[in-house]
C-alpha cells in the first residue's frame, strides 16, 4: 500500500502589485497562454473598476457579479490545466457585491 501525497495547495485571490491571482510559493506548472490572459484580466478589473483601496464598490452590482462569477470560472479552469495534485482556496467572494462589506 503506497501513500498517496496530498495535493498542493494554491490561494487563488487579486492583490496590488501582481498580475495573477494564484500564490502557490514558486511550484504550479506552466498554464496556458490564454488560461493567464484572462487570469491578468481578472485581476485588472479588481484594481481598476473595484479599486479597492478603502472601500469596495463596484460601479454596478451586475459587474461586481460577472467579476465573482468569471473568477470561479477561472478557479475552475486552473484546477483543470493543473490536474488533481493541486487545489485552489479563494474567498475573493467578499469582494462580491452582495457581501457585507463592513468587516472587509
Amino acid at each position: 500500500m503506497s501513500e498517496e501525497t496530498p495535493p498542493i495547495g494554491v490561494d487563488f485571490f487579486p492583490d496590488w502589485g501582481h498580475r495573477l491571482p494564484l500564490w502557490d510559493g514558486g511550484t504550479l506548472p506552466p498554464l496556458s497562454e490564454a488560461l493567464l490572459d484572462d487570469l491578468r484580466s481578472w485581476v485588472r478589473t479588481w484594481q481598476i473598476v473595484l479599486d479597492p483601496v478603502s472601500e469596495v464598490r463596484w460601479p454596478d452590482d451586475e459587474v461586481g457579479r460577472a467579476w465573482i462569477a468569471e473568477g470561479h470560472r477561472l478557479v475552475a479552469a486552473v484546477e483543470a490545466e493543473l490536474g488533481a495534485g493541486y487545489v485552489l482556496k479563494h474567498d475573493f467572494d467578499m469582494y462580491g457585491p452582495d457581501h457585507d462589506h463592513t468587516s472587509l
